[in-house]
């Protein structure tokens, strides 16, 4: 079942990089990769993406939570489908989500350690993890995947 395997790697590569930047690094310590397109640095948000809803706990678990058990919800449907897009889409999201979910609810905030520099405006001051990364692709695989079939 290629959607739990694909939630479990996901999940599991991101485990070992946090685990790796949180013994490896100290907070605000930088090292910059790729001509200093790419800073590893380690950050801790108590928050959603960019540190939503950091000061609203209760509200964000609950968030969490729901969308991991809609996504659930969403695994057989999408396996009748056999639309494989969108069956890649939602195993990367659901690692995603789980690994994030995971350190929110039992270390009280998500690691961060991976942001660009050189991009322009606000978008250069964001940290993320593998994790977010997976959740905006799978979404977009989910997209894309949707639009495929209602065109077949």
């Amino acid at each position: 079942m290629i959607i739990v395997w694909l939630a479990g790697m996901v999940f599991a590569c991101d485990w070992f990089i946090k685990r790796r930047i949180q013994k490896n690094y100290a907070c605000k310590e930088h090292k910059l990769l790729f001509k200093g397109r790419i800073c590893l640095c380690k950050l801790y948000n108590p928050g959603a993406a960019m540190g939503v809803l950091k000061n609203h706990r209760r509200i964000l678990d609950t968030v969490s939570i729901s969308s991991i058990l809609y996504i659930l919800y969403l695994i057989p449907e999408l396996m009748k489908r056999g639309n494989r897009i969108e069956q890649v889409g939602i195993g990367v999201v659901l690692g995603g989500a789980l690994n994030n979910c995971y350190e929110r609810l039992f270390k009280g905030s998500v690691t961060d350690y991976i942001n660009f520099p050189k991009l322009k405006g606000r978008l250069k001051h964001i940290v993320f993890n593998l994790s977010d990364f997976a959740i905006l692709i799978g979404g977009i695989m989910l997209i894309a995947g949707e639009q495929l079939r209602k065109r077949n």
